[in-house]
């Protein structure tokens, strides 16, 4: 199903705000849906995610097994990448642990391209609703939400099979977002899409130099 999935332009994205070529290190690559058109596109890519399996349909990049929230490369990137929505689990703590892998292996002028949920998403609204990405059908089937906390099941159906995902996440606004960056030394920049679900952060100048190195 990852594999099905098409890309939405997310190489596009990160080319406007970091042109190639430039070091990029996709957290959570999955297959390679990104890393495979960063490198096409003259990127040099490391691709990190905890299954084998996705990892071996990446293409032309270096690949590393491992879980992003303990991650320790020994690198920094003129990027780092973290799509799908790490930024907005519910376990504030691998939230946190996460950000700082991100914030530990970015170049001191690097930049860290991140998606969250927009803060605006009414999940009430989403339920029952269908979407088509490529060959797969995705639907949201329940929603709860109390708080900023959400529980949710999506369904994903690709050629009559299908997969169900039930996940936790916790909603944040641009004032807990700019908190959470913070608490790891980045600092927010901006919102780089019209839906305001992808954004850009970078190194705090007065927090760098204690950071754990890698």
């Amino acid at each position: 199903m990852y594999r099905a999935l098409p890309l939405a332009d997310e190489d596009e994205l990160v080319a406007r705000v970091v042109p190639p070529p430039a070091t990029v290190l996709d957290l959570g690559s999955g297959p390679g849906r990104i890393a495979n058109a960063l490198v096409r596109r003259g990127y040099t890519v490391v691709a990190v995610d905890d299954s084998e399996e996705m990892l071996r349909h990446v293409q032309g990049a270096e690949t590393v097994l491992g879980d992003v929230a303990s991650l320790r490369f020994g690198r920094r990137f003129d990027c780092v990448l973290l799509a799908s929505h790490f930024v907005n689990a519910a376990d504030g703590d691998r939230r946190r642990a996460v950000l700082e892998t991100c914030s530990i292996h970015l170049a001191s002028d690097g930049v860290l391209v991140a998606e969250a949920y927009p803060d605006s998403l009414d999940w009430d609204d989403a339920v029952g609703r269908t979407s088509r990405l490529g060959d797969v059908v995705v639907r949201v089937e329940e929603a709860t939400r109390v708080g900023d906390l959400v529980e949710a099941t999506v369904a994903y159906e690709l050629g009559g099979r299908i997969w169900r995902q039930r996940f936790g996440a916790r909603m944040l606004d641009e004032s807990d977002l700019r908190r959470e960056l913070s608490s790891v030394g980045l600092a927010f920049d901006s919102w780089v899409d019209r839906g305001r679900s992808w954004f850009t952060a970078r190194l705090e100048p007065s927090f760098a130099a204690s950071l754990p190195r890698p």
